[in-house]
């Protein structure tokens, strides 16, 4: 009973002592940092039950703080801080600093990637690392030989070495000799200095071969020349395919003859045309990446679907909770569904980019861009020129050591650090991130625009009629709208991008994270802080936006030109602001564009006869229209 009664208050006293800890930490940090205003929230757990409770859709709890607080405001969850941006200035400036350019990570993501076991210090293997590497491993066998003749027995280092692991697996849940081989037990007589860093590349190598354990994940950002190069290469790959091949439009119309086919079929009956939608976009995204479309009833084309659907559904309810490591790993539905969700995806890309791997020839030209990337590997691993020189520089002072100590499993080793310096960031992970990024990211934000431009033009019969006439006078109806014909269509362009502001496609775009203390707006905003930008309140606020309730596709035409005014569309940010804008912007606007003229060039939309105007949609990675019917009459 005394026992009882000793352990019940000596946990209530642990428990009130952390929380009054946290407080305090909370309280000199407010008198530290001028941080914005914002809900107030619980200790430790934040705004999490507010986020949580379902008494609100997190755009309208969203867009409530944002009358409250204003153009920013700040919320946490379990020790990770979120700064929401609600006004265009503001977003604008943060995200064309490099100081709010960090990713926040996608933790099912990253663990179904392995992604944070990879590129995170290889930044640090350049000649000069290697070097280092070789000083450590020749002065490593010298000294502990030194020790040896010392007297120090084998028995007291295995000791030393076991408690290490027991401490690594009390403090970060490591395996018996997770991060321990056995020469690096002989490191414990080697310099501070030296020992560090040879552990440290002797890491980079295992986190480069995907086999270092789960808690080095965070030594280093995940930010540098790694994406850089890697944005380079798709910003470059989709202009040059826009620019100098005419099959991408081909490519785009040619789905969209299929769509127009698939419309002509129903024979005017009803019909939801979601479906449809989708096929079309996915086979001109999978087209671009890898080269092949597909019959909507082809068994890799319905796993794709399916698998991609899991993400969409997954990514939705979890827009916040998948940035907070706490939640990430706590034993929660929704982190099954992301886990799962995301390794089903990676396991399809797998199979996908191994077919390529193994069909890929690089003396022909690449046809999609998962071959334009293997060619750019290619090319990489030959302009290695491995020098072995740099390594025996450093080595023949200790010529004796040189000859008896020195393995080719060594020298192998350090070549292949050497050898995945060079070739960057062109590795499978990263081709598996690339193709990811734009696969899921071209899918559901086209697909789901459409969805909704569709029913616009159904629920607005007059707007609809409107674009129908310019469509007539400019084009005829001897052919099709081309992208040459864009500019000399206003008011088709106004109407697309209304349509865009007015479904609210997007709650809060995926957090950037700040890489430094910044101030924004008058604020401290700390280190590792997730900063997003409120989309949904810019496409809405009545403070931005006359009328902003109301379809109204004039407002973005000029009315002393009559022309159709980006100035104003620019204040959507739908595609993003600064270094971090979306790299596929313009494959996106073209098929938004093509789809759209195609089908209204070639039908009359409408709904069955009562049908309610309504916005109410379906809350995923976008904002998805309910299912719905139309029909689709043919022009004469």
């Amino acid at each position: 009973m005394i026992t009882e009664l000793i352990t019940t208050s000596y946990l209530t006293t642990t428990v009130l002592t952390c929380i009054v800890g946290y407080l305090v930490v909370q309280l000199l940090r407010r008198k530290r940092y001028k941080l914005p205003p914002g809900p107030k929230g619980w200790p430790i757990i934040g705004s999490y039950l507010t986020l949580t409770s379902g008494k609100y859709e997190l755009r309208d709890l969203l867009n409530m703080w944002a009358k409250e607080y204003g153009d920013l405001y700040m919320f946490s969850m379990f020790g990770s801080r979120f700064v929401i941006l609600n006004s265009y200035d503001l977003v604008h400036e943060a995200f064309q600093s490099p100081d709010f350019n960090d990713r926040a990570p996608i933790l099912p993501c990253n663990k179904a990637l392995n992604r944070s076991n990879t590129a995170r210090i290889r930044p640090f293997l350049d000649q000069s690392a290697c070097e280092h590497a070789v000083r450590a491993l020749v002065s490593s066998r010298i000294d502990y030989a030194n020790s040896l003749l010392c007297g120090t027995s084998a028995l007291n280092v295995k000791r030393l070495q076991r408690a290490q692991n027991r401490a690594a697996k009390l403090v970060f849940r490591a395996k018996k000799y997770d991060h321990v081989t056995p020469f690096l037990q002989q490191l414990h007589w080697l310099p501070v200095e030296k020992r560090i860093t040879y552990k440290i590349l002797t890491i980079t190598y295992k986190c480069l071969n995907n086999s270092a354990p789960n808690y080095l994940t965070k030594l280093l950002p995940n930010e540098g020349h790694l994406w850089k190069e890697q944005r380079s290469f798709v910003t470059q790959y989709l202009r040059n395919v826009k620019q100098h091949n005419s099959n991408f439009e081909d490519l785009v119309a040619a789905e969209a003859a299929k769509l127009i086919k698939n419309f002509a079929s129903q024979e005017g009956t009803f019909f939801n045309p979601i479906t449809d939608i989708d096929v079309t976009v996915s086979n001109v995204i999978t087209g671009i990446l890898t080269g092949k479309t597909y019959d909507y009833n082809d068994e890799e084309f319905v796993e794709l679907t399916k698998r991609a659907q899991q993400v969409f559904e997954w990514m939705g309810p979890g827009s916040f909770f998948y940035h907070v490591p706490v939640l990430a790993y706590m034993p929660m539905e929704i982190n099954k569904m992301g886990d799962a969700a995301a390794k089903g995806m990676f396991d399809f890309l797998e199979k996908i980019l191994k077919r390529h791997r193994q069909a890929y020839n690089p003396e022909d030209e690449p046809k999609d861009l998962i071959e334009a990337f293997l060619h750019e590997e290619a090319n990489k691993k030959a302009q290695v020129r491995v020098e072995p020189r740099i390594f025996f520089k450093f080595v023949s002072k200790y010529f004796f050591v040189e000859r008896i100590l020195y393995s080719c499993r060594q020298l192998n080793l350090l070549f292949k650090l050497r050898i995945n310096v060079d070739v960057g960031s062109f590795t499978h992970q990263c081709l598996k991130q690339v193709v990811w990024d734009l696969m899921l990211g071209g899918i559901d934000s086209v697909s789901t625009s459409l969805s909704w431009y569709f029913l616009f033009m159904a629920q607005y019969p007059d707007v609809q009629a409107k674009v129908q006439a310019e469509l007539d006078k400019v084009i005829g109806r001897d052919r099709l709208p081309s992208l040459s014909d864009r500019q000399n269509l206003p008011f088709t362009e106004s109407t697309s991008v209304e349509c865009y502001r007015f479904c609210r496609l997007i709650n809060v775009q995926i957090p950037h994270r700040t890489r430094c203390d910044v101030k924004l707006g008058g604020y401290d905003i700390p280190k590792g802080t997730n900063v997003g930008t409120n989309a949904s309140w810019l496409s809405s606020s009545p403070s931005l936006w006359e009328n902003s309730e109301e379809f109204v596709p004039d407002r973005f035409i000029d009315k002393e030109t009559g022309l159709y005014n980006s100035k104003l569309e620019a204040g959507l940010v739908e595609f993003g602001v600064g270094r971090r804008v979306c790299p596929g912007e313009q494959l996106a606007r073209t098929e938004l564009f093509v789809i759209f003229t195609h089908i209204l060039h070639r039908f009359t939309l409408r709904l069955p006869e009562g049908t309610p105007i309504t916005r109410d949609g379906i809350n995923g990675l976008t904002h998805h229209p309910k299912p719905y019917k139309i029909t689709a009459a043919p022009r004469r």
